[in-house]
């Protein structure tokens, strides 16, 4: 293969293998904190999907957060970017009314704490509706993706 032909094939492939950065010991390690176990479950469990299927898990979230694809793809690309993190963030983005990228940066901030000192930090108390819309989003995702939910996340 010549020089030439192997940096096309490199560029053609380049974008796929920034978007896999979710690897499986990141995903084990991931602990959310958001004060709510199913909730919590269902981010673990998202992380597990995005090792496999970066580019379902960025188009399903382009389409509930309305955040493009390519800032989406930026973000999951960061160094240690937890793919939950930027899901929990653009979706309460959308419940809240905040930009996803100030939630992102919060829960960035709030490093080991999780979830909850990085909502407390932004003043954000979510009340019950709040949290069925959050959960209610994270189903949708999982029947586009064609996923099983986690057993927290079934019924009720």
């Amino acid at each position: 293969m010549t020089g030439r032909r192997l940096l096309v094939l490199l560029m053609l492939l380049w974008p796929g293998v920034l978007l896999a950065e979710q690897t499986a010991q990141m995903s084990a390690a991931y602990q959310p904190d958001t004060g709510r176990k199913d909730i919590d479950a269902g981010l673990v469990d998202i992380n597990y999907y995005v090792e496999r299927h970066p580019d379902a898990f960025v188009d399903a979230l382009h389409h509930q957060s309305g955040v493009a694809r390519p800032q989406l793809q930026q973000w999951l690309q960061q160094p240690g970017r937890q793919a939950a993190d930027l899901y929990l963030a653009c979706q309460l983005a959308v419940i809240v009314e905040q930009p996803c990228q100030q939630l992102l940066q919060a829960r960035d901030a709030a490093g080991d704490e999780g979830w909850q000192a990085a909502l407390q930090a932004q003043q954000i108390r979510l009340d019950n509706r709040q949290w069925r819309a959050l959960r209610q989003a994270i189903v949708r995702s999982y029947q586009v993706w064609a996923r099983p939910l986690p057993q927290r996340l079934r019924g009720g």
